[in-house]
């Protein structure tokens, strides 16, 4: 009788548990299926090392052959709790006229959280400086400021800026190359 008992015992545990578990799953516990139920999903950051996204062989299809890495790339990254701020820039060869010199930069503005997402975001919305131009096809949203010759671009939760220009112009640069810059990158953002 004692066999009985636990066999008994035994399966009263087994479909207690199984109860328990519909229960969870059908109370929201797991995934719901139907009613007014829904699943949270929870935002995902990606943090973008401007560096790692645009890397010297990347400059050199742009800029050609003997593009060098700036001296100062990945000294001035930041971070808070809602922001990552990364840099990266390479020069045309190894010109001795700054004024013909090119240069190409990339600065990844990565979210690490909701409010740095809305911040991003809010550049391509309400806070959209005026007066830029619209480029379509770019990334999720995007625009050209011809003042600054810089291709600023939304992609996902992040915000890029891809900057060229000649010698020490800010205007000097062209959408083409910022356009170009960000084909080569635009995989790894």
């Amino acid at each position: 009788m004692k066999k009985n008992n636990m066999f008994v015992g035994a399966a009263i545990l087994v479909v207690a548990i199984a109860a328990v578990v519909v229960i969870v799953l059908t109370q929201g516990g797991g995934s719901s299926s139907g009613g007014d139920k829904t699943a949270t999903v929870k935002p995902t950051y990606k943090v973008v090392a401007a560096c790692k996204a645009f890397t010297l062989k990347d400059a050199e299809a742009v800029l050609g052959a003997g593009a060098a890495a700036g001296t100062t790339n990945g000294s001035s990254d930041t971070s808070s709790d809602d922001v990552a701020v990364s840099t990266c820039s390479y020069s045309s060869g190894s010109s001795q006229d700054v004024q013909t010199t090119k240069t190409v930069t990339v600065l990844a503005r990565s979210a690490k959280s909701s409010a740095g997402a809305a911040s991003n975001k809010a550049v391509f919305g309400k806070d959209k400086p005026v007066g830029k131009q619209d480029v379509p096809g770019v990334g999720d949203a995007a625009f050209w400021d011809s003042e600054m010759s810089q291709l600023d671009i939304l992609q996902g939760n992040n915000w890029y800026i891809i900057g060229n220009m000649t010698g020490t112009h800010s205007n000097s640069g062209t959408l083409e190359t910022s356009r170009a810059v960000f084909e080569q990158v635009k995989s790894k953002l």
